[in-house]
């Protein structure tokens, strides 16, 4: 029997796109949480220092740096880490799409083709007249290049996944974030990797397209309000975002989720949760609207 195309689960033990983001997620959860002791302690070391002078100011002020450093650098780490390998469960993602649409014409053209063979009046006695079996291996012969052109492609942005783990560099930093693998919300975390308003923008919609973010263009308004509030970091890098015109349909949705979680903050509805979404922060995304309103985008 003839087996069909072999997608990257049946290569390799049943692995898939989701379970390797599902893999993602407790290292993203970690980091997180070290991201935001970095900034405690950044706090910490701000606020003792404050309050002494001289010497005893220098040898106090140390401790709390060393400590955010090594926060700072274990988040960035992490988040490294985590964006590659959701840049490899996006590559896995589109070969199984490949592999998926392949399958799917194979069958097709299978069955259209062995139809033909069977009411074929001149081919009905022949001895030789071709089986489903025969016609299948037929089809996938002529499928079986663009199979081979979709395993290289795959095989490619591995070893592009590979090399990245072992070059970190700001440029490779910077090419996770504008592609969406590494969250807005850590950033910050590379001073001296900026990001425009622009790659923001595209950082936000390549997140979305890889789907390491949710297609929020299918979404409710209060289904995007709520994963806003579940996932805050989302509205990181949005302030800058909001006054750009042209807005795809998901980022416009996103938007309009976020103002409507802003607005609840503001009127006391909910509570601010001390990262992304405060007065401060709700108060600058909604006048920024305001803004762009005004601006006719």
């Amino acid at each position: 029997m003839v087996a069909d195309f072999e997608n990257y689960g049946d290569l390799y033990g049943g692995v898939t796109a989701a379970q390797i983001r599902t893999a993602a997620d407790t290292p993203a959860q970690n980091t997180t949480v070290i991201q935001g002791l970095a900034g405690e302690l950044d706090g910490d070391d701000k606020a003792i220092a404050g309050q002494l002078e001289g010497d005893i100011e220098a040898g106090t002020r140390t401790n709390p740096q060393q400590a955010a450093q090594l926060s700072r650098s274990l988040a960035q780490k992490g988040n490294y880490a985590v964006g590659l390998m959701n840049q490899f469960a996006a590559a896995v993602e589109t070969f199984d799409e490949k592999v998926d649409d392949l399958n799917q014409r194979l069958h097709t053209q299978t069955q259209s083709r062995y139809s033909s063979v069977v009411h074929d009046p001149d081919m009905r006695d022949d001895p030789d007249r071709p089986d489903y079996n025969d016609c299948k291996a037929q089809v996938k012969s002529e499928l079986q290049g663009e199979y081979n052109t979709a395993v290289t492609a795959l095989d490619t942005a591995t070893d592009e996944v590979a090399s990245m783990f072992r070059n970190y560099s700001d440029e490779n930093v910077k090419k996770l974030l504008t592609s969406g693998y590494i969250p807005l919300g850590a950033a910050g975390l590379w001073p001296d990797v900026p990001l425009t308003p622009d790659e923001k923008r595209q950082a936000l919609q390549n997140a979305i397209d890889n789907g390491t973010l949710p297609d929020f263009a299918t979404m409710s308004l209060e289904e995007t309000q709520q994963y806003i509030k579940d996932n805050p970091e989302v509205s990181a890098g949005l302030l800058e975002i909001m006054a750009l015109p042209h807005l795809s349909p998901a980022l416009t949705n996103l938007v309009l989720g976020q103002a409507a979680v802003d607005a609840d903050i503001l009127n006391g509805v909910v509570a601010g949760d001390g990262t992304y979404n405060d007065i401060a922060d709700s108060t600058a995304r909604l006048q920024a609207i305001n803004e762009s309103i005004a601006d006719g985008h």
